[in-house]
């Protein structure tokens, strides 16, 4: 079965692009590529390699600047693109396992500054909907305020998180029982 052997840039650490050889299969709609495993000293000796495969519509192989690179043709034997199928399969299902999990461990665990900030946020917008007075949620406010301009910077993930919940609870206080922005009517733990 035909595959394309290109190179493809990449991001490593999020500041350094560097070349990846990938492998796209225009007729599965699949890249893949190979990455060598050295988690041990005995992995130094004797590498492993692990293949990532997922769908695809078309090759990844454009320079920073658009330009296609050049490909290489090769054969690959039926059982490998069999097992290279499969595997992207997994990976999507490992993803949208992982995303369902994600988004629920999320709103349980103070686990992401983004999520506890942006909840917090809404957590605010709720409040004053329901009629809770600016003054009440000021002190609320500012320690949020301090969390956001980087003046606090020690644990900010909890911080939030104890903000939120506190301000769950400041609204129930003042309403009775109502929805938080995890949707379960409890104030999230």
């Amino acid at each position: 079965m035909v595959a394309f052997r290109y190179l493809t840039p990449i991001l490593v650490d999020h500041r350094i692009v560097t070349d990846w050889s990938e492998l796209f299969l225009p007729q599965q709609r699949l890249v893949c590529n190979v990455q060598e495993v050295c988690s041990s000293a005995e992995d130094l000796m004797h590498p492993r390699y692990r293949a990532n495969c997922f769908a695809q519509d078309a090759p990844r192989n454009h320079d920073a600047t658009g330009h296609e690179r050049p490909t290489e043709r090769y054969e690959l034997p039926a059982d490998l693109v069999a097992d290279l199928a499969a595997l992207a399969e997994l990976t999507t299902r490992q993803q949208q396992l992982a995303d369902r999990v994600g988004a629920r461990l999320v709103e349980l665990v103070p686990l992401d500054r983004g999520y506890e900030s942006l909840a917090l946020m809404h957590e605010f917008q709720r409040a004053a909907a329901q009629g809770v007075p600016a003054n009440a949620m000021a002190d609320i406010q500012e320690r949020a305020d301090r969390l956001n301009d980087g003046t606090v910077t020690d644990n900010q993930v909890q911080r939030y998180h104890d903000l939120r919940v506190e301000l769950v609870a400041l609204v129930a206080s003042r309403s009775g029982p109502t929805r938080t922005s995890s949707g379960d009517g409890e104030a999230p733990r």
